[in-house]
C-alpha cells in the first residue's frame, strides 16, 4: 500500500494502528496517531500537528472521574476497539483483548479483569447480525457488566450510519436505567448529524442517562485510563 502512497501526487494521511510511522513518512505521507487526528489532518485542521502527535488535537477531556476497579470495554467496532486497546495496553499491565493486543481474553462473552472486547469479531457474529446492526449482544453483556462489582469504568463505542441500528443508544440507556449502582460509563459516538440516527440526538440521549461522551474514541480511552489512575500521554 505504501508503494501506491509514494506514487500518489495527492497528499495522503495514514493512521496505521500500531504500525510504523517512519515508513509512512518515507512514503511521503503524514502519519496520524489516532483516527480522529487522521480525519482532522485530512481536513487541514490547524489543531492537528503534522508530526503525528495527537496532543494538540485531543487534550484530555471530561470530568474528574476517580474509580477503583477494572476497565471493561465493550465495542461494536473492531477498529475502534483496537485503537482503544493500543492506547490502554501501554498503561494497563495484563490488559486482555480479542483484537490481538495485549493478552488474549479467555471468553469474550464473559470477560474478567481489565479487558476490551470487539463484539463484532467473526467468531461472535456467526449466525447472528453484527452488533452495529443489532446491538442485543452488547446490550446484554453491558447489563451484566454494570452489575459486576469488579468493574470500575465501562468503555463503549456507538457507531452511526446507514445500515446501522436506528437507535443504538437506546440499549445503553435502558441498561443503565435497570442498573442498581452502575460504574461510570464513558463512550464515543462515531458519526455525524447527517447520519440517520443524528449524532447530536444520540449524544443527548447518552448524556441524559449519565454517560460521559468523549469527542473521540481515543479521548474516551484516555478518560477511562485517567479515571482509574493509569492515564498516560496521548499516543505518539
Amino acid at each position: 500500500m505504501l508503494e501506491a502512497v509514494a506514487a500518489c501526487e495527492t497528499p495522503v494521511v495514514v493512521d496505521f494502528l500500531g504500525g510504523d510511522d517512519d515508513a509512512v513518512r518515507e512514503a511521503g505521507a503524514t502519519p496520524a496517531a489516532t483516527l480522529a487526528e487522521a480525519a482532522s489532518l485530512a481536513l487541514g485542521d490547524d489543531a492537528a500537528e503534522s508530526d503525528g502527535s495527537a496532543r494538540a488535537l485531543e487534550p484530555t477531556v471530561g470530568p474528574d472521574l476517580s474509580v477503583e476497579g477494572d476497565v471493561r470495554g465493550l465495542f461494536t467496532g473492531g477498529t475502534l476497539c483496537a485503537e482503544a486497546a493500543l492506547s490502554l495496553s501501554e498503561a494497563i499491565e495484563g490488559l486482555a483483548t480479542n483484537v490481538g493486543v495485549g493478552d488474549a481474553v479467555a471468553d469474550p462473552l464473559a470477560p474478567s479483569g481489565d479487558a476490551l472486547v470487539d463484539l463484532g469479531a467473526d467468531d461472535l457474529t456467526a449466525g447472528r447480525p453484527h452488533p452495529m446492526i443489532d446491538p442485543t449482544l452488547r446490550d446484554d453483556l453491558l447489563a451484566r457488566t454494570l452489575a459486576d462489582d469488579a468493574v470500575g469504568v465501562v468503555l463503549l463505542d456507538v457507531v452511526l450510519g446507514y445500515g446501522a441500528h436506528p437507535d443504538p443508544a437506546v440499549g445503553i440507556v435502558d441498561a443503565l436505567a435497570d442498573a442498581a449502582d452502575p460504574p461510570p460509563v464513558v463512550a464515543s459516538v462515531c458519526g455525524t448529524d447527517a447520519d440517520p440516527q443524528s449524532r447530536a440526538s444520540q449524544v443527548a440521549a447518552l448524556e441524559d442517562a449519565g454517560v460521559v461522551v468523549a469527542p473521540s474514541n481515543a479521548a474516551a480511552a484516555r478518560l477511562a485510563a485517567r479515571a482509574t489512575g493509569v492515564e498516560r500521554e496521548a499516543p505518539r
